[in-house]
């Protein structure tokens, strides 16, 4: 219903799903446009979904672009936009969502509908058979899912922000459960009551998350979220995960995505991943190597802007994806020869340097895994402790580092690739140093650099621990020091330890004995500039971005609510090298 319109913007602005409301774009009105409203679309059900059409008003056939999309189709400056550049724009509701009938299950519906969408869409009196999607975020999943239809009429995609796996890269990470995003998101997506506005009553969030077991929240928040058990009920890479893998089905999708991301994006290992995974195993040529990626310093919702967190990457990092577009869907949908298959594939924004980079390949291929160790003589425990990093092997008798992890006082988020903008959630870049007081934070610090070192692709580390709990976390942060102490946060990840040897399956640690972890961080590219220092972090809990792991035994912790104490081991002597390993330039 067209009263509930009002929740839009709040959804736009978290979700940065209107590719379309760009409409400052400066481009010269070419057509006329007519538009019409709540176009019933058929699904081979027989459930009809709510379509806006906008499109020239003139005979002739064109081009479609379409978007579908759960947070509100109602966007006539972007539907206008693209009609007067000779586009026929159709921004559909999903599945249960506004104006469209049906029920709104996240992810299960949106192979089918958005391939008879696109059918529909080729079919019109007013379309040329070629069809280009786009948006992003969750409807970055609406063009990715159908896309192994292979739909007859989908020619290309454009997609900001697009998770691969919906288990590793969403809604678990590490496997641990990826307790902001998915609370948030589950109480922005579903009104208390039908025709309630959402947002009318405060929430406290901290209190929120804080709630056991977990699979209470909903609840807590007076919200039926039917998907919300479902996803505690599968904290193993199952077959519920598997058949909704975008990753399992390059080989299949036909047509070139332009990729686009930020560093600290909590899509970023999606987008990334999507990217490469189309470029090696794509159906078709054109997929393979008419694919594009671009990634800058933004985090969900800022994409495009220069600031974020607390940095301000000044006026290089901004960036206009509208003409980006227009450029990408004139080539793929009207043939245009604008030179967009002359540019190469990749362009990254370097962090610490302020420039844009064009590359070959993600990573580049000059790129070369380096390594620094981890060390400590008294203890790494804190800012105030001793512990380093450098290129130096560690020595045969290292004493390890310790620390207990206290479930009832989780190291807090602060920072990193979370989202979406509510009061206790913080995103993107942010000074460290009041996380790195905590005594359960292991801190290692290199020497000031010499000369600048850039860091460009993967990052990982190999952490040796031991544990008192049969079932723990562990997390890490690559942090950026500048010469006077500040702290920024460059990339992270988190492992819940039982799935060291897969997501698919769960061994738990045997309490006390020396196990080899790795933690896989967000990809970077980052210069850290003469004169500053490499960091890394260690610690049991990201708070609320994960969920606290309770330290008990078994995967199924939707019902926990008893905790205890974990004493945490880190080794770093010859025997158990604990070591950071990142993607190093040539200087």
């Amino acid at each position: 219903m067209r009263s509930a319109r009002i929740l839009a913007p709040v959804l736009a602005v978290l979700f940065l799903v209107c590719l379309c409301a760009a409409a400052h774009a400066a481009d010269t009105p070419q057509y006329r446009v007519k538009a019409e409203f709540d176009v019933k679309v058929p699904m081979r059900d027989g459930v009809l979904l709510s379509a806006d059409v906008y499109r020239p008003d003139t005979a002739g056939t064109f081009p479609v672009i379409l978007e579908r999309t759960p947070y509100n189709n109602f966007d006539p400056q972007g539907g206008y936009m693209w009609a007067r550049r000779g586009y026929v724009c159709v921004l559909m509701d999903v599945r249960g969502k506004y104006d469209s009938d049906g029920a709104f299950v996240p992810f299960v519906n949106e192979i089918t509908d958005g391939y008879d969408s696109q059918q529909w869409c080729g079919a019109q009196s007013w379309s040329n058979g070629k069809v280009g999607t786009q948006g992003g975020s969750y409807v970055g999943a609406t063009q990715w899912l159908p896309a192994r239809l292979a739909n007859e009429h989908l020619a290309c995609m454009f997609t900001v922000v697009a998770a691969s796996d919906y288990y590793r890269h969403w809604i678990y990470e590490g496997g641990a459960y990826a307790l902001s995003f998915n609370s948030m998101w589950g109480a922005l997506s579903v009104p208390a009551r039908v025709g309630q506005d959402m947002t009318a009553q405060p929430i406290d969030w901290d209190a929120l998350f804080r709630t056991l077991p977990l699979s209470d929240i909903p609840k807590a928040l007076g919200r039926n979220v039917p998907w919300y058990g479902e996803w505690l009920a599968h904290p193993t890479y199952d077959d519920y995960w598997k058949k909704l893998s975008i990753a399992a089905t390059y080989d299949k999708i036909r047509v070139p995505a332009f990729n686009m991301g930020g560093w600290y994006d909590v899509f970023l290992q999606g987008t990334l991943q999507n990217f490469n995974g189309l470029r090696a195993k794509g159906a078709t040529e054109a997929a393979r190597s008419g694919s594009r990626l671009v990634i800058g310093p933004w985090f969900h919702g800022s994409t495009g802007m220069r600031r974020s967190g607390q940095v301000d990457f000044g006026a290089e990092a901004s960036y206009d994806e509208t003409p980006v577009a227009a450029r990408w869907f004139d080539y793929w949908l009207k043939g245009e020869q604008n030179g967009l298959d002359k540019d190469k594939p990749v362009r990254l924004y370097v962090m610490g340097e302020g420039a844009w980079h064009d590359y070959d390949a993600w990573p580049p291929a000059e790129a070369a895994p380096g390594e620094f160790f981890l060390h400590a003589k008294k203890g790494a425990n804190s800012l105030m402790g001793d512990g380093r990093l450098d290129r130096r092997a560690p020595a045969a008798k290292e004493r390890p580092d310790t620390y207990t992890y206290n479930p009832d006082d989780p190291v807090p988020t602060l920072g990193g690739n979370d989202c979406c903008n509510v009061s206790i959630v913080t995103e993107g870049p942010y000074d460290q140093r009041p996380v790195e007081l905590r005594n359960d934070v292991l801190v290692y610090t290199s020497a000031p650099l010499e000369k600048p070192l850039t860091v460009i692709g993967p990052v990982s580390l190999e952490l040796w621990v031991a544990s008192s709990a049969t079932n723990t976390d562990f997390t890490a942060k690559l942090v950026d020091v500048d010469p006077a102490g500040k702290a920024i946060n460059i990339s992270s990840g988190i492992l819940r330890a039982p799935f060291r040897g897969g997501f698919d399956r769960w061994e738990e640690l045997v309490p006390g004995q020396s196990t080899k972890l790795t933690i896989e961080l967000t990809p970077t590219a980052n210069m850290f500039q003469a004169g500053h220092c490499l960091r890394v972090e260690v610690s049991s809990s990201n708070f609320p971005r994960y969920d606290r792991n309770l330290n008990t035994p078994g995967p199924d912790f939707a019902g926990k609510t008893e905790f205890k104490l974990a004493d945490q081991t880190v080794f770093h002597d010859k025997e158990h090298p604990s070591r950071l390993i990142l993607s190093l330039m040539p200087n």
